[in-house]
């Protein structure tokens, strides 16, 4: 009896053990190959949406197979998390957390309103699946806080962080190497090998007609926007690593990689980018002058020196491209679809020198905010709320299926609950980042890690301000969000 018993144990240890490295393998394919899906899915425009699309077909090479990726490795990750909390009878002791944990109860109250929008949602199909060419719905949704919620009860080891690190490195570096191409007019998507692997071979007739933009970097990510957002976010976090790093070897790896980034951050020429990093390159001169770092202080102007000639270089060598403001529409629509605006729209002309017309879209946004103080339209449906609700005297020809502004985004989709869930999440995460680091110091390895994690969420957070939540960065964000959680958990009770 005791034999059969000591085996069956070894056999759930080894299932246990096979789950959690399921798990983990989850989130490498997440980051490491979400972000560099691109393949056609041609959709017909529902009957009752043509009004809010420039087209009666879709062709969506950048969003819908990331989206259908995400939710299968959600509903992986739900099997997996599932089986591994009823084997370890943790439920109960998980559940019992939720009382104390701030964290926890202002994620199960987005989750709710993200539900709960959708549920009461006009454009419930919309709601549930996402828009055209965007396809951040509910299920994609709540798979990020899916994401967020495992790794943060997971505590992760060191083996684990370096694996993470070593993926979104190899998937970072393949997405900036495409865009840098892309922005010295050599698009790999317009090469024979580039059409052969993003068309299916039903659609290969398509190849001769199919030509990407040339001198615009969005790399896989789907427009210039996105790749800021994405080289915003992790920009900070390999640098910071790099800054603090002694061993010389390492130093060189991390720096050639944090500049690799940099420079894919001014050919994608996002100012909301721009803006975000020179925010974080502050922020963390202020953290060396506190601890009275000098050393790592002169290293860090020294690469601010470094980068600024990068940036002169690039723009020299381009003829001034890079100050010129970049068109972030969709990189591959059919001409007869091109979006546009008129030229008798008085109140886009009055804005249009402000941010790319974004200083337009917000007033018109939070004018008509005033429906969504409880609850929001629903996930992704801004471009249908936008356009019934927008004056006449204001409408124009052209598609605005997003704020450019992830807090407006959340207002008028999940509803002004649901954005003050999201902000307490993340100022909770924040504020305890700020205590660990101040109660540990920036001297170990864990605490330079949960610096680098912060400043890089900071970093797509303060994006945020510019850009929206998509399915080519969001995911990437929530596991770094979620790491960083997960570290600094223990300050949880306090």
């Amino acid at each position: 009896m005791k034999i059969t018993t000591k085996k069956t144990n070894r056999q759930n240890d080894k299932l246990h053990n096979l789950s959690q490295h399921l798990i983990e393998v989850v989130y490498y394919l997440l980051i490491g190959i979400t972000p560099l899906i691109v393949y056609l899915k041609i959709i017909p425009v529902d009957q009752k949406y043509l009004k809010y699309w420039f087209s009666p077909t879709v062709f969506d090479f950048f969003s819908y197979y990331k989206s259908v990726f995400i939710i299968g490795l959600f509903f992986l990750l739900l099997v997996l998390g599932f089986y591994s909390l009823i084997k370890n009878f943790e439920l109960k002791k998980s559940l019992s957390t939720l009382r104390s944990d701030k964290l926890i109860v202002f994620t199960i109250l987005y989750f709710l309103f993200i539900v709960i929008s959708t549920v009461f949602s006009n454009y419930r199909d919309i709601a549930l699946l996402g828009f055209y060419e965007r396809r951040e719905g509910m299920l994609v949704l709540i798979a990020y806080l899916a994401f967020f919620i495992t790794l943060y009860y997971k505590q992760p080891n060191p083996i684990f962080l370096k694996r993470v690190m070593l993926v979104i490195i190899l998937s970072a570096l393949i997405i900036c190497f495409i865009g840098i191409f892309q922005f010295f007019r050599l698009n790999f998507f317009n090469s024979e090998l580039g059409k052969y692997l993003i068309l299916p071979e039903q659609y290969s007739s398509l190849a001769s007609q199919l030509k990407f933009p040339k001198i615009k970097a969005f790399s896989t990510l789907y427009n210039s926007n996105n790749l800021a957002h994405f080289t915003a976010m992790l920009l900070p976090i390999f640098l910071i690593i790099a800054i603090f790093k002694k061993n010389t070897k390492y130093f060189i790896i991390l720096m050639s990689v944090a500049l690799i980034l940099y420079i894919t951050l001014v050919a994608s020429r996002g100012k909301g980018g721009w803006f975000s990093f020179a925010f974080i390159l502050t922020t963390l001169s202020d953290i060396l002058v506190y601890y009275k770092n000098w050393f790592l202080l002169n290293r860090l102007l020294f690469i601010i020196l470094c980068f600024m000639a990068m940036f002169l270089a690039m723009n020299f060598s381009s003829n001034g491209l890079i100050k010129s403001k970049p068109n972030a529409a969709s990189p591959f629509s059919p001409p007869e679809n091109s979006k546009f605006i008129e030229e008798n729209d008085s109140f886009y002309k009055k804005y249009g020198h402000l941010l790319t017309y974004r200083v337009g879209t917000w007033i018109n946004s939070l004018e008509m905010s005033g429906e969504s103080i409880l609850l929001g339209s629903g996930p992704d449906t801004f471009a249908i709320t936008y356009k019934d609700h927008l004056p006449e005297s204001r409408r124009t020809k052209i598609l605005v299926d997003k704020p450019h502004n992830i807090y407006i985004q959340n207002l008028i989709n999940i509803g002004g609950l649901g954005l003050l869930s999201f902000l307490v999440m993340m100022i909770t995460v924040f504020y305890r980042s700020f205590k660990y680091i101040v109660a540990k110091g920036i001297n170990n390895d864990e605490s330079i890690f949960v610096l680098a994690l912060t400043l890089g969420a900071l970093g797509y957070l303060l994006a945020g301000m510019f850009y929206d939540s998509t399915v080519h960065v969001s995911p990437t964000f929530w596991v770094f969000f979620g790491l960083c959680a997960s570290l600094t958990r223990s300050l949880a009770k306090n």
